[in-house]
């Protein structure tokens, strides 16, 4: 849970530069990769039935990717024949620089914009699926501070990451105000200030930095940014246009797989936690896991994922993201919102009957 995820856009880059980070970074894992081998033996060849399909997390290992920990573990992927090695990510590590430099077939960025942001500069990745229908991006503050709309914020204390400040000024026009209405300063992933009372409100992760505040023995409040109106898709699953051209299949088996391991990880969820805890993130805390499952289920199971389906996602938030990263300044032009995500997937994995939990 170290590192700050709010801010959630990628630094301008070039094409070139963009493509060229990926490719070192891809080269130098692979070369770690092969070293290893050398010093610890031939590893046992992967079964011929199996196809290799790499996957890199926007984040550590934890429970917000149990439904993928699942999967692998209870033999999904190996049922629509592939083999998936789930590599971690974390801070400096671009799920969707590898993807698009080919080093990993599969990327899970933290959100939608940073797919939308990715495409305006070029890159030619895009999303086929989205874990959470809404963003976790939060409003976090203490209950006792009685915050409970954006328009209480006036005058207060307001800290957020420099990276995301664009959404902060979303928020306060979109509901009648501006950044002189606030005090606004730095923030990274501690929160101890908050719990403190030396802010009134920061920028969170639902599934994240509220832990801390009730592990301080505080009450927390968040009012989802979804709900504020910052409308984006998130833990998104996205290929290259390269491979969803060439090997679709690959693309749906991922998608179908993923999403039995979050059916089976919502219906069974202490095992999923327990999964996560002692085999694909060992020593996490369980109940920073726990909290994490709690509060990510209703980013997934939402009305519309209930309706078609889960990871569903809809064209009216893509492109109400892409016309807002465009009014804000993170994107320079406004393009063709279908270069950015494709249902074709979803709408296979789905037919004849929505893959749901059942009693969740």
């Amino acid at each position: 849970m170290k590192g700050s995820r709010v801010g959630v856009v990628l630094s301008p880059l070039s094409r070139r530069d963009f493509l060229k980070s990926a490719l070192a970074l891809g080269g130098t894992l692979a070369l770690s990769s092969g070293a290893l081998a050398g010093l610890t033996g031939c590893a046992p060849a992967a079964p011929k039935s199996l196809t290799k399909a790499p996957a890199r997390l926007g984040w550590t290992k934890c429970t917000e990717y149990a439904g993928m920990f699942v999967a692998d573990d209870k033999g999904y992927y190996k049922d629509e024949g592939l083999e998936v090695d789930i590599r971690t990510g974390g801070a400096g590590i671009d799920p969707i620089a590898l993807v698009a430099a080919g080093s990993e077939d599969v990327g899970v960025p933290s959100s939608g914009a940073m797919v939308i942001t990715s495409r305006s500069r070029g890159i030619p990745v895009k999303a086929f699926g989205a874990q959470y229908e809404k963003l976790p991006f939060c409003l976090l503050s203490l209950k006792e501070s009685g915050i409970k709309s954006v328009k209480d914020l006036k005058g207060k204390v307001v800290a957020w990451t420099p990276e995301a400040r664009y959404m902060l000024e979303m928020l306060l026009k979109m509901h009648g105000m501006s950044p002189t209405d606030v005090k606004i300063v730095g923030q990274g992933y501690d929160v101890t200030p908050l719990i403190m009372k030396q802010w009134d409100a920061c920028s969170a992760w639902i599934v994240n930095q509220p832990y801390l505040v009730q592990k301080a023995g505080k009450e927390w409040s968040c009012i989802l940014g979804y709900d504020l109106g910052i409308r984006f898709h998130a833990m998104i699953y996205a290929a290259s246009d390269e491979l969803i051209a060439k090997e679709p299949g690959k693309i749906e088996g991922f998608l179908r797989a993923t999403l039995r391991g979050w059916k089976y990880a919502l219906e069974h969820q202490q095992e999923a936690i327990d999964l996560v805890v002692n085999k694909y993130a060992k020593g996490a805390d369980p109940a920073v896991e726990r909290f994490q499952m709690d509060t990510q289920i209703p980013l997934i199971l939402t009305e519309t994922t209930r309706k078609h389906g889960m990871a569903w996602m809809s064209g009216e938030v893509w492109d109400f993201g892409m016309k807002m990263l465009y009014e804000y300044k993170q994107i320079t032009k406004l393009f063709n919102i279908d270069e950015v995500f494709t249902m074709d997937f979803l709408q296979k994995v789905h037919k004849p009957t929505p893959i749901l939990p059942t009693g969740v």
